[in-house]
């Protein structure tokens, strides 16, 4: 009886679209709702994982044969069950879904019936059947923490990073939001892939900053040491080494290369805070996330850039040099911040 539950409940999240864009390309969000969703279904955690497992590999090998009546019965079900589904289900499904989800209902089967489902599963274990865990850096905060393989990331404010509670055997896959600072152990035989908007960072041991934050319109790769790898998911692709950084805009797929800044790409790790022609706008900004705070401005923005450095600094001491720059007063009540812009003499 277990063996048709499991069957059923493998059958069932083949057939879920979200499932399978989940398994093929995770996102902060999906990782968030499948981590919830395994943690309060943990009597199907292995149905999970053997359909991970069959979207990922999209075939399966195995030596032994099945005997002709084996091969007529397990036809039968396959159809059978096809038949029921198409009943129920209704004409929603395409047609490349529904020929997806019958080999995959095919390959099950068989491993029911030639008992090889521990097989399939061997080495299964509470490494393979991970939960994910999401570790964040709020507003005002930077946030340092080991990731299983033993490398460290850094994140900024306002930034997130998910990972699973124990990396597989081939990969170390990371979500990042945001912006943070990697240092990865080395590893030839397991690359570490970070994944953040439509892009991939693949290295095998390095240190970088990767900055991405959804509210700005480019993300950038600094790399400190060693070499990694910058992928779009449309293809592009560029190989970044020590003291070189990549800037791609948002929409584009064509990546502009420089040297890296130090203050402007690493600085933040020593509580620089650096801006480099940069708008009132995209001060105010970096400051809210920086400090945990609200800016309000009362009156017109101000025009122009600014450029300059402030070395773990107050608020006040950097709302106060600013002040000159821009000309306005302001006042800091708690985690609100009005800025009063002075009229023009």
């Amino acid at each position: 009886m277990r063996n048709m539950d499991k069957e059923h409940n493998i059958f069932k999240l083949l057939k879920n679209e979200h499932f399978v864009k989940w398994v093929q390309n995770p996102t902060d969000d999906s990782n968030h709702f499948w981590s919830k969703w395994i943690s309060n279904h943990k009597d199907q955690k292995k149905d999970v994982e053997i359909a991970r497992r069959i979207i990922q590999s999209g075939r399966l090998k195995s030596n032994k044969q099945l005997a002709e009546n084996q091969y007529d019965s397990m036809l039968d079900n396959i159809m059978a069950y096809a038949d029921e589904r198409k009943q129920t289900t209704g004409p929603y499904l395409t047609r490349t879904f529904w020929r997806y989800t019958a080999v995959a209902a095919s390959l099950i089967l068989m491993l029911l019936s030639l008992g090889l489902l521990m097989d399939f599963t061997s080495g299964t274990d509470d490494k393979m059947l991970s939960e994910f865990i999401t570790k964040e850096a709020p507003f005002g905060s930077k946030v340092t923490t080991r990731l299983p393989d033993g490398s460290m990331v850094t994140l900024n404010s306002g930034s997130s990073i998910t990972y699973p509670e124990h990396f597989n055997e081939d990969s170390r896959p990371v979500e990042l939001s945001g912006e943070g600072f990697f240092e990865v152990e080395h590893n030839p035989s397991k690359p570490f892939i970070i994944s953040f908007r439509d892009q991939t960072v693949t290295v095998l041991g390095t240190s970088f900053n990767i900055r991405a934050f959804d509210q700005e319109s480019y993300a950038e790769v600094a790399v400190a040491t060693g070499k990694v790898a910058y992928a779009v998911k449309s293809g592009s692709k560029v190989v970044l080494t020590a003291n070189n950084k990549a800037t791609l805009k948002k929409g584009s797929s064509q990546f502009e290369q420089t040297r890296v800044n130090e203050l402007a790409d690493f600085g933040w790790l020593n509580r620089v805070l650096y801006f480099e022609s940069n708008s009132f706008e995209e001060i105010r900004l970096e400051l809210e996330k920086w400090y945990g705070i609200e800016v309000q401005i009362d009156g017109n923005t101000p025009s122009g850039t600014y450029s300059g450095k402030f070395e773990n600094a107050s608020l006040d001491e950097v709302l106060t040099g600013l002040s000159f720059i821009y000309r306005f007063d302001f006042t800091i009540d708690d985690t609100n911040v009005l800025i009063t812009i002075k009229p023009k003499q």
